[in-house]
């Protein structure tokens, strides 16, 4: 339906926009870290620098608008998180909503023999507590990992525009840390 349609493409939206958020905050954080360290501002993190107008000779004043810049983002982050539990909640909602009168509907229609051989209310209570496990444990739980693959992609090219190095570094370390999670689980 449309206004299904409409709200998971919102969601879609959102994990687009959280992503993108990460990157830009990584990005001014690793610009940040390089200003306070007296290290060269190189890559996209310099381009922002010059774009905003700083100047890297004043390391703290370039440092301290990056921070507020980034904190804006974190706040904004925050809100699209808010924004985005209550479409993932309301999209999950509404498709268990609607298959829940499907199912009702079809028992109803059911052969009265059938209806009669059943209690109601126990086949009520079973079908509403199915529903409520599949839709909040693999659609939410699927949304959910959609949007984290998503910000995990968006930071991994983040952190390749502003030093590959320091890329490979952290995917080691993530690969690392993944696998031996895996194998103690």
């Amino acid at each position: 339906r449309a206004p299904e349609r409409r709200r998971l493409q919102l969601v879609a939206l959102y994990g687009v926009l959280i992503a993108a958020l990460d990157t830009v905050a990584l990005v001014l954080v690793y610009a940040v870290i390089s200003l306070l360290n007296n290290q060269p501002v190189t890559g996209i993190a310099g381009t922002v620098i010059h774009d905003l107008g700083l100047s890297e000779s004043d390391r703290y004043h370039a440092a301290l608008v990056l921070l507020a810049i980034t904190a804006a983002l974190f706040v904004a982050r925050s809100l699209l998180s808010v924004l985005g539990l209550w479409l993932t909640v309301g999209a999950t909602n509404a498709a268990q909503a609607d298959l829940i009168s499907r199912l009702l509907i079809g028992h109803a229609h059911a052969p009265q023999l059938l209806r009669l051989e059943r209690n109601s209310s126990e086949t009520l209570r079973t079908v509403l507590m199915s529903v409520d496990q599949v839709m909040f444990g693999v659609v939410g739980s699927s949304v959910a990992l959609v949007a984290n693959v998503a910000v995990a992609a968006a930071v991994a090219l983040g952190l390749i525009l502003a030093s590959p190095p320091v890329a490979l570094a952290v995917t080691a370390y993530f690969i690392v840390i993944a696998v031996t999670w895996t194998r103690i689980v």
